[in-house]
């Protein structure tokens, strides 16, 4: 019987409409040797008094509170008490499936791979709920590394990692869009192998007043520096350069989608935006525009944005 303990993570900002719901479904998994650590990053609603009401002093919980620096330090806060052999990733308006813990456990352990996936609902505010699948499938670090391939997922919620490929990597605190895309290349660095299972899992609330919906502000730029650090451990870590070359095309996209957000906002400094529209001429227009993993409306975007550069 496999009794290896799991650490989940959960990181909650102002979570007092979601956090109970979210505890609820990790409290109860059918796998019992977790450990539960809830960072509170600061909130300033009732999400704090509810973790505290919900937990009732189970052992199993580790409850930390902090003052509000941001999701990817209340990520590191957590990975620096964890004790887990494996770690997986709640978002505190996130639920999961009883059985997630229990079946990615087995899965990993039966595989031998050093990740393992599942898939997932979309679920909306008014009750709508949409599934996103993938085959189940035992794929490679170059396939899951390549931007065209279906399995190319970069959030590190819905995922088991083994904890030695985590090690000392720690989420980038200045950086506030794909900060989770760039951990996640990061462990796949240091991954052999992942397995997708087929089971719909994990409940992914789609939260349309998020960060990641607002995009025209300053911190949005942080995107593109995600994206161009992703591109530059391709070409260190990767010999194959087809996905080098995919990986400058992303890099490519955020600068585009950067510069078209900022639609002459004066938002970004002047350094930022000339660095920015120096990658841009860098890169091969043709062949951003030849890629089958870019859409149609992001290439139109190119046009737009055109005589800003």
């Amino acid at each position: 019987m496999i009794n290896k303990k799991v650490s989940i993570i959960i990181p909650v900002y102002n979570s007092q409409e979601t956090i109970s719901r979210c505890l609820d479904t990790i409290l109860n998994q059918t796998y019992k040797n977790i450990e539960i650590v809830i960072v509170d990053d600061g909130s300033t609603d009732e999400s704090y008094s509810l973790i505290k009401l919900k937990i009732n002093n189970d052992p199993r919980i580790k409850l930390i509170k902090k003052k509000n620096t941001g999701v990817s330090d209340s990520r590191n806060y957590a990975l620096q008490i964890v004790t887990g052999e494996y770690i997986t990733f709640v978002d505190s308006d996130d639920w999961i499936e009883l059985n997630l813990i229990e079946k990615m456990v087995e899965t990993l352990e039966r595989e031998k791979v050093d990740i393992v996936c599942c898939n997932y609902y979309l679920n909306y505010k008014d009750n709508r709920q949409r599934k996103v699948e993938r085959k189940e499938s035992k794929i490679d670090k170059l396939e899951a590394l390549n931007p065209s391939s279906k399995y190319y997922f970069t959030t590190v919620w819905g995922k088991l990692f083994k904890k030695n490929i985590i090690n000392d990597l720690q989420f980038r605190t200045d950086i506030f869009y794909s900060e989770d895309t760039l951990f996640y290349i990061q462990t796949l660095m240091n991954s052999n192998s992942i397995y997708w299972v087929k089971e719909i899992l994990y409940h992914y609330y789609v939260n349309e007043n998020g960060a990641i919906k607002n995009k025209k502000n300053e911190k949005f730029i942080t995107d593109f520096y995600a994206r161009k650090e992703i591109y530059d451990l391709y070409k260190i870590e990767i010999s194959n350069k087809k996905l080098h070359n995919k990986a400058k095309i992303y890099a490519m996209y955020s600068a585009i989608n950067v510069l078209y957000e900022y639609n002459n906002d004066k938002v970004i400094d002047d350094i930022k935006l000339n660095e920015i529209k120096g990658f841009i001429k860098q890169c091969n227009i043709i062949e951003y525009l030849l890629s089958d993993f870019i859409s149609i409306k992001d290439k139109i975007k190119l046009f737009i944005i055109t005589g800003n550069i």
